[in-house]
């Protein structure tokens, strides 16, 4: 038999076992809710390159499954794609090299060379404004951050506020 105190004690702990459970499934689900949301608007984007495609995809289902760092470090890679993108559709690389006495035959060769001086010369050459310049290198801390380590733990919501900036980041390139 056992102790009625003990009893009691035991259906409480299980009373609240539940209530936390419930909590963290109703949080999962308002996750997953707002990452499939993400991931259908990713679909209505135009002009998207294949890589960009799977690279912000690939941000969404990390921000799925609650890995907002992974995130963060996927969207960057997409619209980093897009700026060199941007160079190469503007035929800015011969500018970009020579200005910066750089070996570039390729846009693939700009991969060498660290994103924050990409854009400070996609800038330079006109590819890209000021103002758009530094949009990128602050989503580019952003992105060192999560990339390397740091105490830094980004929440769902500003995984979600990252990527949609990326998204009207590579918009703005595209144009």
């Amino acid at each position: 038999m056992v102790p009625e105190g003990l009893l009691r004690d035991l259906v409480d702990e299980v009373t609240a076992l539940d209530a936390d459970h419930r909590t963290v499934v109703g949080a999962v689900a308002k996750t997953k809710a707002r990452a499939a949301t993400v991931e259908a608007a990713l679909h209505t984007i135009q002009g998207l390159t294949t890589r960009q495609t799977d690279l912000l995809t690939e941000a969404a289902l990390a921000i799925r499954f609650g890995l907002y760092r992974s995130a963060f470090v996927s969207a960057f890679a997409a619209v980093a794609d897009e700026l060199t993108e941007r160079i190469d559709r503007k035929g800015h690389l011969a500018t970009i090299a020579a200005a910066r006495r750089w070996k570039l035959t390729t846009v693939e060769d700009l991969q060498d060379q660290s994103d924050f001086n990409v854009a400070e010369a996609a800038k330079d050459a006109t590819t890209i404004s000021k103002a758009q310049m530094k949009s990128f290198h602050g989503l580019l801390h952003r992105r060192n951050q999560c990339a390397h380590p740091s105490g830094y733990t980004p929440t769902l919501d500003e995984a979600l506020g990252y990527v949609s900036e990326v998204v009207r980041l590579i918009d703005a390139f595209s144009k």
